[in-house]
């Protein structure tokens, strides 16, 4: 994680002096179209937030009813991207898709201790990314080949996700078991920073959040557990223009 942000500073470092470098040329060429359509691929680090609440029904058997139990899914993502923008003076617009495979994942045991009866009572859960997509819109200002941006728009992620009890000192018991395999909408913004080498390819660096839609699921024993999720993203990749 620090070697990949130490890059992504890197970057943002070159592309400012490469900018300002371009801008005291005296015999600079005319500023740089961004207009037109691109295609790229993108690598980075993902890291989120992921919880199973307890809906007070009991669902975690050491019967504290409104537990949450949080976790903290990472891991790394790679994908492409294709996109057009538009450009009017240093006003950037545009539109872009993307496609990944997010390795992010965690699975995670509490030890909650003995209940009345003498039994050990564990609560488990996990979480397990798979693809993930976006559709966003992007807004940026452009000074010759550098261009910040904002976007957002439409995300997609395949969840997989379970919470439940473990009881004997680690089986599983079916009637306490919740989980659920879905493809989940939601929404993410973001921004980043995009320095232009030719009129060809250029390179960024970009953070996204995404929020994903709640699913609530019921085990055998009647008892209602709610899933949700979100994940921040930091990569880095370059675009081929055309």
């Amino acid at each position: 994680m620090r070697v990949f942000l130490l890059a992504a500073s890197s970057t943002i470092v070159l592309v400012a002096l490469s900018g300002a470098g371009l801008a005291a040329d005296p015999v600079a060429s005319s500023p740089h179209d961004w207009s037109g359509p691109y295609i790229g691929a993108f690598g980075g680090y993902a890291f989120g937030d992921s919880d199973a609440s307890d809906r007070g029904s009991g669902f975690f058997d050491e019967g504290a009813e409104g537990l949450t139990f949080d976790l903290d899914p990472d891991g790394f993502v790679g994908g492409l991207d294709v996109g057009y923008n538009w450009q009017v003076n240093a006003l950037v617009f545009g539109v872009e898709a993307e496609i990944a495979y997010n390795f992010t994942d965690e699975s995670s045991v509490v030890f909650v201790g003995e209940n009345s009866n003498g039994i050990v009572d564990d609560d488990h859960a996990s979480v397990e990314y798979g693809f993930q997509g976006a559709l966003a819109g992007r807004l940026g200002f452009a000074a010759d080949r550098v261009l910040l941006y904002a976007k957002g728009g439409l995300a997609i992620a395949e969840i997989e996700q379970s919470a439940g009890d473990l009881d004997f000192g680690g089986v599983v018991d079916p009637s306490d078991l919740a989980s659920f395999s879905k493809t989940l909408l939601g929404y993410v913004v973001g921004g980043g920073i995009e320095f232009a080498f030719s009129d060809s390819l250029s390179t960024f660096v970009e953070y996204n959040y995404s929020d994903f839609e709640n699913t609530s699921v019921t085990n055998l024993d009647g008892n209602n557990v709610r899933f949700s999720n979100s994940l921040n993203v930091v990569k880095a990749g370059i675009n081929f223009h055309f």
